[in-house]
């Protein structure tokens, strides 16, 4: 999960582009968030969209994504 402040828009939606990726880009809308996809059977590298609490969002999926990886495939936590 990587913030992409609105000075770094312009790279990230052109020459840094993969053209795989899943965009949703609202001009007015400041930041952007990128997201990649892990997943072996989705050949999309990433999604990038326009959020205007890119930071906060970004703070809760890294949240999550922590959670996961200390979670077993049954749900349950490794500490109990």
């Amino acid at each position: 999960v990587q913030v992409i402040p609105p000075s770094g828009k312009r790279r990230a939606l052109g020459p840094d582009l993969d053209p795989a990726a899943f965009v949703q880009h609202s001009p007015w809308v400041g930041p952007l968030l990128q997201v990649d996809i892990t997943d072996p059977q989705d050949p999309t590298p990433y999604w990038i969209f326009s959020v205007g609490r890119a930071a906060e969002l970004a703070e809760l999926l890294q949240a999550g994504i922590d959670d996961a990886r200390h979670t077993d495939p049954s749900g349950r936590s490794p500490d109990g």
